[in-house]
């Protein structure tokens, strides 16, 4: 098409290919032109275009008659053609599908015949297996038998192959009269084993207890053997041990010594002659003992007293790991999944064991909360509480309280004491103390104890106990406390450092005593300083001293910084007040100065001298505190100016 319009010689308002836009719009395209050329010349243009493109299609359908017309003919008679092709297909498929389903009919009857053949084949396979089986059977020993070792393990051996081709034919009649002969043969057997293994074991004969135990493996007799060795040897024996008369004369170490003495004696002989089917000590010695114990001394489990329960627990391990110790990797195995050994562990209430101890150790700390007018340790470094804090945490990892199957409750009881002690230091921080030396002393102990409490000293408690894993753990899990000690660390001292600082100022408010002392008195050119300078900073020294392992600068700036502060705002107002006295007195003296007036310095001169020393001394103090703050230059330089002005203005 695009062809036939490139063709067009006719000029019109628009280019013909824009119809092809995809993006064409009727709507865009009238407006655009209407603007250009106007309606009538695009109407006549629209025109010219259908007339053209009407052309265009009648010269390509003219082009194409002739192809269509060759096709038309070509077609004539096709149908028929095909209706005469269909019939024989047709036919053709309904053949295949007769013939289709008579050999899928052929194929399952075969496929029946030859089950049936095989189920015949199997039948008659078990019939011979079973016929074979009977004429084993009528060559066992007879009841009347006298049996020898030889002729037990001879039918031992028999008794295993006709018990195995027995299984695979035991459907078959003639089977099941050759099993009950093979059952009457082992109860004989059973009775000649039982015999020989009392012997063997009342002999301490190795040969003849191998023999025996063979021969249990070989006639599926183990689980009998074992149990006949259960009820004959141990049962008699334990019940003469497990007992309240002997848990009371021996104690539970004792008796647990016993049993193991008993399986020394007596199950290790088996042990050391048994195949590995059997295992003695989990099948016939401990259920019998769990048995016993938990009927006849059910106060070995008892949890009246925390500490011999702990003590009867370890024992208790130790006994089972005695045991463990006679057995094979494998037996270990058997031994801690079987039921007695489940039954034996969960006797032990060690639950309830913890809320004993967390009775216990949560009640010593909480009393030691309570005696906050005893903060003091009796070496002076720690307060009560942080040395009780340790206590406990070493408590619950001692050898006479830990249990490890406890470890994940003792780890959370350690990080709920050290939570307990930060909450206890913080509600500490906020209360409203009395201003004094010992209150800010207290303080600054408490101080000194958050600086101490941190993740090493607390695991190192605990140490022996954690894996590497469980360590990172943990101290994750306290890593909140030990934030939140540190800033308590920050309250605490700045609770202290201002009740240091209202006490300096209750000094330096003597300095306003200074101007009474030395007006009108005739007092001597003062030459040492206040006794109340070195009272202000008393307090401070003595803390610091107190502390001395654990004090920190900063605490120290804080309190100079305070103190100095309070010295200044009072020296200067002292100092105003004198200025302005002496003004007044100099206004009224004026005029009446005579020859006979005295020379020399006056009272307010020695105020302000009086107040220079003090400053000096007062700085020499905050030297030796190893803090000068700035306000202090101002302070030196105030008392220094006033002193300087005041003796001119004198002369």
């Amino acid at each position: 098409m695009a062809s036939f319009l490139e063709d067009a010689g006719h000029e019109l308002c628009f280019e013909r290919e824009i119809f092809f836009n995809p993006n064409f719009s009727v709507d865009q395209f009238v407006s655009e032109k209407r603007k250009a050329v106007g309606l009538e010349q695009l109407r006549h243009d629209l025109r010219s275009h259908l007339k053209y493109l009407q052309e265009c299609l009648v010269e390509l359908i003219n082009n194409d008659y002739t192809d269509f017309v060759n096709l038309s003919s070509n077609l004539v008679g096709l149908e028929k053609y095909i209706g005469n092709i269909s019939l024989p297909l047709n036919k053709l498929r309904d053949d295949v599908s007769e013939i289709s389903e008579i050999i899928d009919a052929t194929l399952q009857e075969t496929e029946e015949k030859l089950a049936q053949r095989q189920q015949d084949r199997q039948l008659r396979g078990k019939i011979l297996l079973a016929m074979d089986v009977y004429r084993g059977v009528q060559q066992l020993p007879q009841e009347d038998q006298m049996w020898t070792p030889d002729l037990v393990e001879r039918t031992a051996s028999q008794i295993q192959s006709l018990s195995s081709s027995l299984e695979r034919c035991k459907d078959i009649p003639l089977a099941r009269k050759s099993d009950e002969a093979i059952s009457n043969v082992r109860k004989q057997l059973k009775g000649y084993l039982e015999e020989r293994l009392l012997e063997a074991l009342q002999g301490h004969d190795d040969a003849q207890l191998q023999h025996v135990l063979q021969v249990g493996v070989a006639v599926d007799l183990v689980a009998f053997l074992e149990t006949f060795y259960s009820e004959r040897i141990v049962k008699p024996t334990l019940e003469e041990i497990v007992t309240e008369r002997v848990l009371r004369e021996v104690l539970s170490d004792g008796l647990f010594n016993q049993i193991v003495m008993f399986i020394t004696t007596n199950t290790a002989l088996l042990n050391n002659c048994a195949p590995p089917e059997y295992n003695f000590i989990p099948r016939s010695v401990f259920p019998v003992f769990v048995a016993l114990a938990e009927s006849r001394i059910p106060t070995l489990f008892s949890l009246t007293s925390a500490t011999m329960f702990h003590v009867r627990y370890n024992e208790a391990l130790r006994f089972l790991e005695t045991l463990e110790h006679h057995m094979s990797e494998q037996s270990v195995q058997i031994f801690r999944s079987s039921e007695s050994y489940k039954a034996f562990m969960e006797r032990w209430s060690t639950g309830i064991y913890f809320q004993l101890r967390y009775t216990e150790i949560a009640t010593n700390f909480e009393t030691a909360l309570l005696k906050g007018n005893e903060p003091f340790s009796k070496k002076q470094t720690l307060l009560n509480v942080t040395e009780n804090l340790y206590k406990q945490i070493s408590y619950c990892w001692s050898d006479g309280v830990y249990i490890a199957e406890l470890k994940p409750r003792f780890l959370k009881l350690t990080i709920q004491l050290l939570a307990r002690y930060t909450t206890f230091l913080e509600q500490y921080a906020k209360v409203t103390h009395p201003v004094g030396e010992l209150s800010a002393l207290m303080l600054f102990q408490a101080a000194a104890d958050c600086h101490q409490v941190s993740i090493e000293s607390v695991c190192t408690c605990c140490d022996n106990f954690l894996t590497f894993e469980e360590k990172e753990l943990f101290i994750l899990c306290l890593n909140d406390s030990v934030e939140r000690l540190a800033v308590c660390r920050e309250s605490l001292a700045r609770a202290a450092a201002s009740l240091l600082v209202q006490l300096a100022q209750n000094s330096v408010k003597q300095i306003s005593d200074i101007p009474r002392l030395y007006r009108r008195t005739n007092r001597d050119i003062p030459k040492m300083p206040s006794a109340f300078v070195a009272t202000m900073l008393k307090p401070v020294l003595n803390c610091r001293a107190s502390t001395s392992g654990y004090w920190d600068s900063e605490w120290s700036a804080q309190m100079a910084q305070g103190m100095a502060e309070a010295f200044l705002v009072t020296t200067r107002d002292v100092l105003d007040s004198v200025r302005k006295m002496e003004d007044s007195l100099r206004r009224l003296k004026k005029g009446k100065m005579n020859a006979t007036d005295t020379q020399g310095i006056s009272d307010d001169d020695k105020i302000r001298l009086q107040i220079m020393i003090d400053v000096e001394h007062f700085g020499q103090l905050l030297e030796e505190l190893g803090e000068l703050p700035e306000c202090y230059e101002e302070l030196f330089k105030l008392a220094k100016s006033q002193m300087m002005n005041g003796t001119n203005g004198g002369k």
